[in-house]
Order: C-alpha cells, then sequence, then structure tokens
C-alpha cells in the first residue's frame, strides 16, 4: 500500500532592507555630506558636451589664426598667409568649428531645459572643465605676449616699429578671442552649480 507522505511548506520571508549606517565621526569630518565615487567613464551626453569643448577650440583657433592673418594684412606685413585668397583653410576650419559648435551647443541647450537634471552630470562638468583649463593657460600665454608686446613699444618709444604694434594688436585680438570663449565655457560651467 502506498504512503502518503506530508508536503512540508516553506514559508520565504523577505529579507529586510538595511539602510547603509555613517558613523557619527565620518558625518562631522565630510560635513554632512555622504562621497560618492565618481564615474570616469563619460555619459553619452557628457561626450556630447566634450565635443562641444573641442568644436569650440576648433572654432576658437581659427577665428584667432583669421584675425591674427587679417591684423597682418592691415599692418602690411607678411603674416601667415598673404591675403584674402591665400585664407581658405583658415575659413574652413572657422566654418566647421562655428557649425559643429552651434549645433551641439543648441542640441544640448534643449536638452538641458527638458533635463534639467543634465545640468549636475559629472561627465559635463568634467568635459566642460577640461576646456576651461585649456582656455586659462591660453589666457596666461596671450596674456604675457600682450604685456611683453607692451613694454617692448615702451622700452623703444622713439624706435618703434610698425611690427611693433602688429604684435601689440595681434596679441590684443588674441587674448579678446580667447577671453570670449573662456567666458562662454566659464557660465556654461556655472549654471551647473
Amino acid at each position: 500500500m502506498p504512503t502518503k507522505k506530508k508536503e512540508e511548506k516553506i514559508e520565504v520571508k523577505p529579507m529586510p532592507i538595511v539602510e547603509p549606517t555613517r558613523s557619527r565621526a565620518s558625518a562631522e569630518t565630510t560635513g554632512g555630506v555622504v562621497p560618492a565615487p565618481v564615474s570616469r567613464v563619460y555619459s553619452s551626453r557628457g561626450l556630447e558636451y566634450l565635443f562641444m569643448v573641442l568644436s569650440l577650440v576648433v572654432l576658437t583657433i581659427g577665428v584667432a589664426l583669421l584675425s591674427s592673418d587679417i591684423v597682418g594684412y592691415l599692418f602690411d606685413t607678411s603674416g601667415t598667409a598673404d591675403g584674402p585668397a591665400d585664407w581658405l583653410g583658415v575659413e574652413a576650419m572657422t566654418a566647421v568649428g562655428a557649425v559643429f559648435f552651434f549645433y551641439l551647443w543648441s542640441r544640448l541647450r534643449a536638452a538641458e531645459h527638458v533635463t534639467p537634471s543634465l545640468l549636475v552630470d559629472a561627465s559635463r562638468k568634467r568635459a566642460l572643465q577640461r576646456g576651461l583649463i585649456v582656455g586659462f593657460v591660453a589666457l596666461v600665454v596671450l596674456s604675457v605676449a600682450f604685456v611683453y608686446s607692451l613694454f617692448d613699444i615702451l622700452s623703444q618709444a622713439s624706435q618703434t616699429e610698425k611690427s611693433h604694434w602688429e604684435a601689440l594688436v595681434k596679441s590684443f585680438v588674441l587674448l579678446g578671442i580667447v577671453g570670449l570663449a573662456f567666458a562662454l565655457l566659464f557660465n556654461e560651467e556655472r549654471k551647473g552649480n
């Protein structure tokens, strides 16, 4: 005769969710802020911000070279190009940089309006800060060039040549162009705070 086995019922109880605790000492030393690990990989939007910064660098270099050539042409000295016919490469660089920059900038501005949390994205901040570092170094170098040109003119007041004035105007114009790009990036980066 077959025997019947008793079916044993096993109760499965859900595990309670336990929140991680912090010690009082760690909360006091960090000012109440819990440190969070930051990813080293760019998000897809962060990569777009990096491309925007790179296209701004290309645009700034193109505008700087073009304005330097124009100043050299106006002072009638030998610049990197002899005239408007020889500026095609620099004009192409400026146009390509402008198209990419303004496309990415407008696309990311629209995305920021739709998703405001994008403003605090770590990848965005990292990309913009890298552009700010490059811009700051360029500003320092161009400031040194401007002050050097100014001191060169002041030290030779009676025998200043046209090339000295050209160097002063070029460094001033380049300082303005790089300063505008730096201010744009600085304002973009500050929006996230």
